[in-house]
């Protein structure tokens, strides 16, 4: 076989690929009043590092305030 009959039969699939269409998308969007988790206030540590335990929130919070420090005396020499 040669290179383009190769090619050609690795973009052609022997079954047919459905398309979706609007009509088969549903939506599950529901309620924010029924949210059944209780909202807490977010500090910015939780937004940035939400889904690490409280200790490693606080450890990357950390290191990202010297990185900012770091950062910025960098700028002030004209490093960066």
């Amino acid at each position: 076989m040669d290179k383009k009959a190769t090619l050609r039969k690795t973009r052609e699939p022997d079954t047919p690929v459905k398309r979706t269409s609007e009509l088969d998308i549903t939506s599950t969007i529901t309620s924010p009043l029924s949210s059944p988790k209780p909202s807490r206030p977010h500090t910015a540590t939780d937004l940035r590092f939400g889904t690490l335990d409280r200790e490693r929130r606080e450890r990357l919070a950390a290191n990202q305030d010297v990185l900012d420090r770091q950062t910025e005396e960098l700028r002030k020499l004209g490093v960066l």
